[in-house]
């Protein structure tokens, strides 16, 4: 039995360690072989330097505007506190996402901006009665909520959930399906100008958007370039294969929100699945998608991309 023939004329990438100087391997010699190779591939040369890595010190020319957009995403914060303008703030359901999200919340309350989320009178009775609680104290459990977490919460307010954390988890559930969160996007004029990935244009989203008419979507920009930059290091026979958050029809974005956490998240976790078939196709991939197969009932799905026949 032959194997079929596939193009094996991409374009292949090979990284290899950087070779250790007799310098590095002396400075470094109070650590294993292994760690210093790692350290020398992350640019530390020192032991200082690598005392202060592996410590999570921070460096001494620490400085937060050296993050890319930090100058503009201060203006813009600076420019929503002065005009009474919302603020939302995303956060997965997770450890760091729960305490991260809390703390950004009471930091911008702290600075005078209005940060705060909407959640339909209805629901909010309904959510409210599940409780026993009044709808107008709704906001305060769910503050309490992000800074202690379930189980601290159903301990300090046990009348409210009789079932422990779970019922807290369940809390936490009810408000994402009724939340509803002022979202702010941004209509691309013209689509040959637009940069979905640094070599890709917006007209890749022309189908897509003659399809579905004027829609509210994520370009997912972040998602589509690491996907992009990945097809090349593929076998000729071999796949790449993700399971995430993909929207795979755009009218999602208009029916669904879905929470809480990174992997039943609201629309703003998922990926612009259609988007990333159309790079694929563009670039010989077949990209295709498939519910997760060990998560049932999970928004999880399995993309796999492939060399197109």
């Amino acid at each position: 039995m032959s194997l079929p023939q596939r193009n094996s004329t991409l374009p292949k990438r090979w990284l290899t360690d950087p070779t250790l100087t007799p310098e590095v391997v002396s400075a470094l010699s109070a650590y294993h072989p292994v760690i210093r190779q790692l350290l020398f591939n992350r640019n530390i040369h020192t032991a200082t330097e690598a005392d202060t890595y592996l410590n999570a010190k921070p460096p001494a020319d620490d400085d937060p505007l050296q993050l890319t957009g930090m100058g503009e995403a201060i203006e813009r914060i600076e420019h929503a506190i002065a005009n009474h303008e919302p603020i939302a703030v995303y956060g997965d359901y997770d450890t760091d996402g729960v305490t991260s999200a809390a703390l950004l919340v009471q930091t911008l309350t702290a600075l005078g901006a209005e940060v705060r989320a909407y959640i339909p009178h209805e629901p909010a009775i309904q959510i409210a009665a599940d409780l026993g609680v009044e709808p107008k104290e709704l906001p305060d459990l769910v503050t309490r909520l992000l800074q202690l977490g379930p189980d601290l919460l159903s301990r300090s307010a046990p009348e409210s959930f009789p079932g422990g954390p779970l019922g807290a988890v369940a809390l936490w559930k009810a408000v994402w399906e009724a939340l509803r969160l002022e979202e702010r996007y941004v209509p691309i004029e013209e689509l040959d100008a637009y940069r979905v990935t640094p070599s890709v244009s917006g007209e890749v989203l022309r189908p897509i958007i003659e399809a579905n008419g004027d829609i509210r979507m994520h370009v997912s920009n972040g998602a589509a370039t690491s996907f992009l930059d990945s097809l090349p290091l593929l076998h000729p026979f071999g796949i790449l294969q993700c399971h995430d958050i993909f929207v795979t029809d755009i009218q999602q974005y208009q029916t669904s929100f879905r929470g809480p956490g990174k992997y039943d998240g609201s629309v703003v976790n998922w990926i612009n699945g259609p988007l990333l078939a159309a790079i694929g196709r563009r670039t010989g991939y077949e990209v295709k998608y498939e519910s997760f197969a060990h998560r049932a009932g999970s928004n999880v799905m399995t993309m796999t991309a492939r060399v197109r026949e």
